[in-house]
């Protein structure tokens, strides 16, 4: 993340970075401790009937935090959303992988990335890491419904935009 340099948050991304992950953890943990089904139990000690989770944040892209407030400026704003287009959104990706509580074993992997949802107001442009935020609250309750979903059945993915600004 280069352009961090030229905006003198560098000695803060790593700080950042460590907090998004406490975030993450937390989100995950509260997905399946508040799921009204309680098919599964967040436990402190694995053991044989366990689920291990492994997931590891491997991208986090903060939000431009100038350039979206520029967005909504008059008279430029308009210019400035064409320009910030897809480029310059915040972005935040994971991987994870799952493993048998007895053996040890992997049994799934998997990887998401994804980016901020549109909105025509979003609050969360004019803060570094609210889309991160969002996002990974987002995996946390889908993680839950890909969990207990019946078997042959899909999980809708979520849609690329939203109407509250918040």
């Amino acid at each position: 993340m280069a352009w961090t340099r030229q905006v003198d948050r560098q000695e803060k991304v790593r700080e950042d970075a460590e907090k998004l992950a406490v975030y993450a953890q937390g989100a995950l943990i509260h997905a399946f401790r508040e799921d009204p089904h309680h098919r599964f139990e967040v436990v402190d000690q694995p053991d044989a009937d366990t689920v291990i989770l492994e997931a590891a944040l491997t991208e986090i892209i903060p939000s431009k935090v100038g350039l979206n407030t520029l967005c909504y400026a008059p008279f430029v704003g308009t210019a400035v959303r064409i320009f910030r287009g897809m480029k310059h959104r915040s972005t935040v990706a994971f991987e994870a992988r799952m493993r048998d509580g007895a053996t040890g074993r992997i049994i799934a992997q998997f990887a998401d990335r994804e980016a901020e949802k549109a909105a025509v107001l979003n609050v969360k442009d004019v803060t570094w890491y609210g889309h991160a935020e969002s996002i990974i609250a987002e995996w946390a309750q889908q993680f839950v419904r890909i969990a207990n979903r019946k078997e042959g059945k899909a999980v809708r993915d979520s849609k690329p935009f939203h109407l509250k600004p918040w």
